[in-house]
């Protein structure tokens, strides 16, 4: 619906035997990817933006369905670096707090929400926004984040700046 933006959400990752050794893979666990990334495709066709979490293994290896082009990609972590078990690399398209009060711990199932969240938030001040307008504004109002791993480019555009985001995306004609 043109008067409505949608936004799925992905916490989740595929099995990590998918990735490391895909002669483990059934012939169920091929369907369920085969479905999966059908279904992302057909989604981001229809103008649905599509949220991934990057996963939790500390690793440059990005597990579907965040791996694919069709979606946001999503790590965890603060100004001051990426969460400990956060998943980095040359994927990631912005990072977000992954902390969720009465928690230890951030991951980026909780990050990536924050994100979903923001980009609803920014169309709805400003309906007029495309979907590449929103992530655009998202990420050239990202602030730095202090380790290697960003300076390496491996966190994306950075720290999300949620007020500053809204307030780029109310500006915009």
């Amino acid at each position: 619906h043109p008067d409505t933006a949608i936004v799925v959400n992905l916490s989740f990752g595929l099995p990590h035997y998918l990735r490391s050794d895909p002669k483990k893979m059934t012939a169920q666990d091929r369907r369920v990817l085969k479905e999966v990334r059908l279904l992302v495709k057909k989604l981001y066709e229809k103008g649905i933006t599509i949220v991934a979490a990057a996963g939790n293994e500390n690793s440059r290896k990005i597990d579907p369905p965040a791996n694919w082009k069709e979606v946001i990609t999503v790590a965890a972590g603060t100004e001051k670096g990426k969460a400990p078990d956060s998943n980095y690399g040359k994927k990631i398209d912005i990072v977000a707090s992954g902390h969720l009060e009465g928690e230890e711990g951030e991951a980026t199932s909780f990050a990536s929400p924050r994100i979903s969240r923001l980009y609803a938030k920014m169309w709805k001040v400003n309906p007029r926004l495309t979907r590449d307008e929103i992530i655009a504004i998202m990420k050239q109002t990202a602030e730095p984040i202090l380790d290697e791993y960003y300076r390496g480019g491996e966190l994306g555009a950075g720290l999300v700046n949620k007020e500053k985001a809204l307030e780029e995306a109310a500006k915009k004609v």
